[in-house]
């Protein structure tokens, strides 16, 4: 006996439908053609992009039948809960799924392959590892193997970089709908018109599901992130982590923007404030030093909560969606976050409560690092449109950590570039121990980074800001010292941080008087209202504590050799005057 046939879906009895309505309209002569409704031709023009797109990933071995292009977020909310272990809905609507055993990136098996144009642009060390050509290919064909095993694949076409100038087409092909998703939240979302046109620069195979060879040459691993510029491709193995796509669209936007004079910034952006339109702060900082949070309810409008591409013409948002970390995050009292995480938004390793399926922030026991991605226009001050300004930044502000306890919460200096990003491990006793960090996803020496800003800086910023304004920040002897121990790590209220931002992006902090921080040639505010003292004055905190100014100027001497030791990595790549900038005044021993 026959196996009954399956009934056709809506989905394929229309697109019948609209083909034999189509045929039926070329092969009449235009005055007698049936008319086509509005609707009709927008859909007829998505589905002859569907058609090509599926063509594309035949011509790349991929077979797979069933292929799901940018799909609606209904139908990826279905094939999640259907196909996708440990998947939920929240109370609120946002889809909540789990990244497996991997919820954090793994820098470590990142790798970028050497050739061609790549071998001289790309500033190769501990951070950009090389990787061969042939090892890239057999992790790509491992990839698209097993990608062709799937009954089902998801394929999003968009856009990295609001300004049309500086546009990346960004392509995924993956596995789950989960990732799905999280790219339809934070790339830019092309017009049909702008699909029909659309040959992706960058070409993301997520086969994250699928480990890598571990034997295989280069990789570390049974996790492989492997970029390769020259084809405008990337292939992840052995990692479901959502965060790897993110940073691999910026990681390449760091490759093809620099030669443009484009200067792209691990950065959230501001432009407007109740006294001028013009007036545009950008936030730069590392993973989780809080530029999400401050811009979250700042004055105007937000043009990007994590990258910035700063441009000759102005500056421009990467993305078109923000990727926040979800830890306590129902302690902010604003709730612009948890406001925006609703129906279409995705949740990563969270833990719900079984019956009301409320999400439990403060819960860290998956990771601490759960994560919460949706578009940039679902918070109130989100931009609405392409997030791009023709405007250049007046304020930078540099989101620190500071573990010396020698910075006061806002400090001017142009350290920045010629700085050390320290990531504090904590031990099994309590015991602190300090590396330094490295930024990742920045292809090129920061030494072109300083051309950019010393340039503009001069003709265009007022200030450049450097701060402790989020995370812990210790009082009178930090922990590199030794002076304060782990218990006395405390944030700075986020009340607090937010009223210095608005002081700096509206311009009023211009008007305070400002006193030099002896050895390290910082400029601190003498006062500010509604900031403790002591927040303001490391001094003032050591001597409270110590007793000792003496132990302040010890620490801060000790800061200044370790700026100047590092400082020697720029020399010969630099000019003079920037050189002179950067070392700042000789009383600090050439630190800066």
């Amino acid at each position: 006996m026959a196996e009954p046939v399956a009934p056709e879906t809506h989905k394929e009895d229309y697109q019948r439908a609209l083909r034999r309505k189509l045929e039926g309209h070329l092969a009449h002569h235009a005055h007698k053609a049936p008319p086509l409704t509005k609707k009709e031709v927008l859909d007829l023009g998505q589905l002859q992009h569907e058609v090509h797109v599926e063509d594309e990933c035949r011509a790349q071995g991929l077979t797979t039948e069933q292929i799901f292009y940018n799909a609606a977020v209904p139908l990826l909310y279905e094939q999640a809960l259907q196909h996708e272990s440990s998947t939920l809905i929240s109370n609120t609507g946002v889809l909540c799924c789990s990244s497996g055993l991997k919820t954090r990136r793994s820098p470590e098996d990142k790798r970028i392959v050497r050739e061609g144009e790549s071998q001289d642009r790309v500033w190769w060390g501990k951070v950009n590892i090389p990787f061969e050509e042939q090892s890239y290919l057999f992790n790509r064909e491992r990839a698209i193997d097993f990608l062709n095993t799937q009954k089902r694949l998801f394929v999003v076409d968009g856009f990295a970089g609001a300004d049309p100038e500086y546009c990346i087409k960004v392509r995924l092909i993956a596995t789950r709908a989960y990732h799905a998703l999280f790219m339809r939240n934070i790339l830019l979302r092309p017009t049909l018109t702008e699909l029909q046109a659309f040959e992706p620069d960058f070409t993301i195979y997520n086969a994250g599901l699928f480990p890598a060879n571990r034997f295989a040459e280069g990789v570390s691993s049974q996790t492989s992130v492997a970029l390769h510029l020259g084809r405008g491709e990337m292939v992840i193995l052995g990692t479901q982590y959502a965060g790897e796509l993110h940073k691999g669209i910026f990681t390449y936007v760091n490759y093809v923007m620099p030669p443009k004079n484009v200067l792209p910034l691990h950065a959230s952006c501001i432009v407007g404030s109740a006294r001028s339109n013009s007036d545009v702060t950008m936030l730069l900082g590392l993973t989780a030093t809080g530029k999400t949070a401050l811009v979250a309810t700042a004055e105007g409008e937000i043009l990007a909560d994590d990258e910035v591409m700063w441009t000759p013409k102005g500056v421009a948002g990467v993305l078109g969606g923000c990727y926040v970390r979800c830890k306590d995050i129902q302690k902010d009292p604003c709730q612009a976050f948890t406001k925006a995480m609703t129906y279409g938004s995705v949740m990563e390793n969270v833990v719900l409560d079984e019956e009301t399926r409320q999400v439990y922030f403060y819960d860290t026991s998956i990771t601490d690092n759960t994560r919460c991605t949706y578009p940039l226009t679902y918070l109130e001050h989100g931009s609405k449109g392409r997030p791009a300004v023709p405007m250049h930044p007046k304020h930078f502000v540099m989101l620190l950590v500071d573990l010396f306890a020698l910075r006061s919460v806002l400090s001017i200096q142009l350290w920045g570039v010629a700085g050390m990003p320290l990531r504090k491990q904590y031990g099994s006793h309590g015991t602190i121990d300090f590396r330094r960090d490295e930024m990742r996803c920045f292809l090129q020496h920061s030494s072109r980074g300083v051309l950019v800003l010393c340039y503009a800086g001069g003709k265009e910023t007022q200030r450049a800001w450097y701060n402790g304004l989020v995370d812990e920040h210790w009082l009178g002897g930090g922990p590199a010292y030794g002076v304060a121990p782990r218990s006395t790590g405390s944030k700075v209220p986020l009340d607090v941080s937010r009223r210095i931002l608005k002081a700096v992006h509206d311009g009023t902090m211009n008007q305070c008087s400002f006193q030099e921080l002896p050895v390290l040639n910082l400029e601190i505010p003498v006062t500010l209202d509604g900031v403790p003292e002591d927040l303001l004055s490391p001094l003032r905190a050591w001597v409270k504590r110590t007793g000792d100014p003496s132990k302040f100027m010890e620490q801060a001497q000790c800061v200044a050799s370790l700026f100047a030791e590092n400082f020697k990595q720029f020399e010969g790549l630099v000019s003079c005057e920037v050189a002179s900038v950067l070392r700042g005044n000789s009383n600090a021993n050439g630190a800066h």
